[in-house]
């Protein structure tokens, strides 16, 4: 289930357009990720794990929309914090 309206990503990489969506989940960690536009299937995901340069923290409800910087090739996003965790 998603919460926000995505965010699309027209040119990511020069490959294709994704739909960029973070999930709501209340009882675990949570993921942010990009979504084939045609097919709604996981492209890739970010989960804070410390090999994507986060601190293997888990990633608390994402519920609004993301923000890309194309310029930098970057998006962001914002989360809650996720208890216990």
């Amino acid at each position: 289930m998603v919460q926000a309206a995505p965010a699309v990503d027209f040119k990511f990489y020069d490959v294709a357009a994704h739909d960029l969506v973070g999930t709501p989940n209340s009882s675990g960690a949570n993921s942010f990720e990009a979504l084939n536009v045609d097919e709604g299937t996981p492209v890739w995901s970010f989960t804070n794990a410390s090999v994507q340069g986060g601190d293997d923290k888990g990633i608390g409800i994402i519920s609004g929309s993301a923000s890309v910087d194309y310029s930098n090739h970057c998006v962001f996003f914002a989360s809650r914090r996720r208890s216990g965790g």
